[in-house]
């Protein structure tokens, strides 16, 4: 009874539990941004806060973007790609003509 306790607690979403990463290593995947596309949840809300920082948060944009065309490259069916690419040059437009960044 105990083993199949502690089976059901290792499974996430019916697979195995992936093993833990080092601390570098899950930063740099934080870091990554829209380059890496199995991202977890913590790694997005870090990117979040570390985009907070004014300079920073401008360097991230491009980092983002140019995933988003690369990725759009690779396959240009893929609209969801092509609306990210478009929102952010807008938004980012509007942000600029409004004095935001």
């Amino acid at each position: 009874m105990a083993d199949q306790t502690l089976d059901a607690l290792n499974e996430v979403h019916g697979q195995a539990k992936p093993d833990d990463i080092g601390l570098g290593e899950w930063i740099w995947g934080a870091l990554q941004g829209d380059f890496n596309a199995e991202r977890t949840t913590g790694q997005i809300g870090f990117d979040m806060v570390v985009s907070l920082i004014p300079v920073v948060d401008t360097i991230c944009d491009l980092r983002d973007l140019c995933a988003n065309i690369r990725q759009y490259r690779v396959d240009p069916t893929n609209k969801v790609t092509l609306f990210f690419i478009a929102t952010a040059q807008w938004s980012k437009a509007r942000c600029v003509w409004c004095g935001c960044t």
